[in-house]
């Protein structure tokens, strides 16, 4: 088994069996990723596909000493980031009553496993403005501190924390919203 550093090492030299080899150690992470991101799994499969021909592309820039992961991420939050912009993906106030009605029907005590969990995120974060949805999911999802999402996101300090304040309040409300109508 090869260690972190000599794969980096390897892939910095242009070896393509060691990329291969942190490809796949890393697609299903960095699928879920995007996917929790974008909320769609052919979108998150092509900003995947993306970031790794990103990654061999500036292989050279990569640290010996670190593990490339969070590097990777950084891309594909940055792609996905893109991506939400350009298409300004927000689904309106009717799609998401209709999501949540539909999610009402569905029995919960069951564990979600990981799918479902994309849909119930895709769910609460649909109408977020896409920082607000970036900085949530990396906080809340995937466990990035502050300093790492302003890291990964050049988002400034100050931004994510209000990003994240504000994502927090409207999911908060959405949620009080569900459970308000399901009593009725």
């Amino acid at each position: 088994m090869l260690t972190q550093v000599s794969i980096i090492q390897r892939i910095k030299n242009g070896d393509r069996a060691a990329f291969r080899s942190f490809v796949t150690d890393t697609a299903d992470k960095g699928y879920f990723l995007a996917l929790k991101i974008t909320g769609d799994a052919a979108e998150a499969q092509d900003v995947l596909q993306d970031a790794y021909v990103k990654m061999w592309e500036k292989r050279g820039s990569l640290h010996d000493n670190k593990d490339a992961y969070p590097w990777l991420s950084k891309v594909i939050v940055n792609k996905c980031y893109d991506l939400l912009r350009k298409t300004k993906k927000m689904n309106s106030v009717e799609e998401y009553n209709e999501q949540a009605l539909q999610l009402e029907s569905a029995n919960l005590s069951h564990q979600l496993d990981t799918m479902e969990m994309a849909v119930v995120i895709r769910m609460l974060t649909a109408g977020l403005p896409p920082k607000q949805k970036i900085v949530f999911i990396l906080s809340e999802i995937e466990g990035f501190s502050n300093t790492e999402i302003h890291d990964a996101t050049g988002i400034s300090m100050n931004s994510v924390k209000t990003n994240l304040m504000l994502a927090r309040k409207k999911i908060q409300q959405l949620v009080k919203n569900y459970y308000a109508e399901a009593k009725s």
